[in-house]
């Protein structure tokens, strides 16, 4: 039941972020739970990393952040974007850290946290906004249609099938892997729980508990490999077993993707503004005028647009 949208320009292309969330409205009868946003903007300097965490744990989650930068002479962390849930009782922070050379650190901090956080999304890119609620109460609640300089981005609405109703569990799902990587899906992965034993006997951290965080890790272990997106997408519908659609998305390419029986809908369209988009449902495409060149992929499809 869940939605997935995307808008992928081939030039310039103003109101990402609304155009998104237009084509969400037009799917919120597939997703009333939750909903999310991976937004792609133009490359920083430095990364950006956004961690969710209980409200108690939101000062020790900033003083092991501070600590890690002031142990390198590094500029104190910037903080925006703080909100809080009070539903769930907790907090998202966007830490902007410069200069770069103790990313790992620090990543490797917050996989090891004792307490109750969990990374979202970092890169120099990359930033994940998902909440639990409708789509216009998160819009509002995190300025979207307001947003600027988004040059690409994935989104989802979401009905819980098999797992809690929480913000970790909601979509877009990314991963401590590799930076800059989202992952949208619709569908099922009815082999995750194998799946995921691999990875995590690789050494591979998981922050939910979906069979979406799955796709993210395994085809970021596949990029650490070597592979490039389309290839890593196409020995995973060959590995994954069950009905699903997904959308990937790393800073230069994003891969529409269908299971060997193409058993969850999913289009392809263009709009004669200069960008494609892609929807779960016909309607997601009308909304955006992307309605030329449309492209439902075949059984096992895998399609890569290019985001350069």
């Amino acid at each position: 039941m869940c939605g997935i949208a995307a808008i992928i320009p081939e030039k310039k292309v103003e109101g990402i972020g609304k155009k998104l969330v237009d084509m969400l409205i037009a799917q919120q009868i597939r997703g009333a739970d939750s909903a999310g946003f991976a937004f792609y903007f133009s490359e920083n300097e430095h990364y950006g990393i956004r961690v969710g965490h209980h409200v108690n744990e939101e000062e020790k989650v900033k003083e092991l952040i501070r600590n890690l930068c002031s142990e390198r002479r590094i500029n104190e962390i910037k903080i925006d974007n703080l909100t809080t849930n009070s539903l769930e009782k907790y907090t998202t922070c966007f830490y902007r850290v410069e200069p770069e050379k103790n990313i790992s650190e620090i990543i490797n901090a917050i996989n090891n946290y004792q307490g109750e956080a969990w990374l979202i999304s970092y890169g120099k890119r990359l930033d994940i906004i998902k909440d639990i609620g409708l789509i216009g109460d998160i819009t509002k609640k995190y300025n979207i249609e307001k947003l600027e300089n988004i040059v690409f981005g994935i989104a989802h609405v979401r009905t819980a099938t098999h797992t809690e109703v929480n913000s970790r569990n909601a979509h877009p799902f990314s991963t401590s892997a590799i930076p800059d990587i989202a992952v949208v899906h619709n569908g099922e992965i009815s082999n995750y729980h194998k799946l995921k034993s691999r990875l995590e006997n690789k050494g591979y951290k998981f922050f939910g508990s979906t069979d979406t965080e799955v796709i993210a890790v395994w085809i970021a272990d596949r990029l650490n490999s070597g592979y490039s997106l389309e290839n890593a997408t196409r020995e995973f519908v060959e590995t994954a077993d069950g009905p699903f659609t997904c959308v990937i998305s790393i800073p230069n390419e994003v891969a529409f993707v269908k299971d060997r029986y193409a058993t969850r809908p999913a289009t392809a369209g263009y709009c004669r503004e200069g960008y494609w988009a892609i929807s779960t449902d016909l309607a997601g495409l009308h909304a955006v005028n992307a309605t030329k060149n449309l492209d439902s992929l075949e059984p096992g499809g895998v399609r890569v647009f290019n985001t350069k």
